[in-house]
């Protein structure tokens, strides 16, 4: 038996040598995700409404994996938008999906630095804005509001 397999004995050595390689490898991987990634909470905000604008909070979370980050890292993010008159409210449930779609299509978009430091989320706001504006034919959102944002 063992002089059947003999001549093949490099190609056996080589894939056992190989096989310790990729478990080493993946156990680094692992424990190297669980080790750098800290989460980045930013806390539940209360938000007062301004006179002659409304309030909308039935935005379900966004769930991302941030770009470069594979599925290593996960963004979620609540948001709320303040928005210029009620029938808007009416045309973002009309345009449920296509809004959602931009929200998704804007944070994926980005790198984990890009999302922190007031500057940068001062200009994610914006580009949350305007992907939405863009998809609404009626009314527009004034202003994006994070509610909380988690970065694991």
């Amino acid at each position: 038996m063992l002089a059947a397999i003999w001549p093949y004995r490099w190609f056996i050595g080589l894939a056992l040598v190989g096989e310790l390689v990729v478990g080493v490898l993946f156990y680094v991987w692992i424990s190297s995700a669980r080790s750098g990634s800290k989460p980045i909470v930013q806390g539940p905000v209360e938000v007062e409404t301004p006179a002659g604008k409304v309030l909308y909070e039935k935005v379900d979370p966004i769930v991302v994996n941030p770009v470069g980050a594979g599925e290593m890292r996960t963004v979620i993010l609540n948001l709320a938008f303040l928005l210029d008159a009620e029938p808007t409210v009416e045309e973002l449930g009309l345009r449920r999906a296509q809004v959602y779609d931009g929200l998704i299509g804007v944070v994926s978009h980005k790198y984990v630095y890009e999302l922190n430091g007031e500057e940068n989320m001062e200009k994610l706001k914006e580009q949350l804005r305007e992907a939405v504006n863009r998809v609404l034919r009626v009314g527009e959102v004034r202003e994006v509001l994070i509610l909380g944002m988690l970065i694991q």
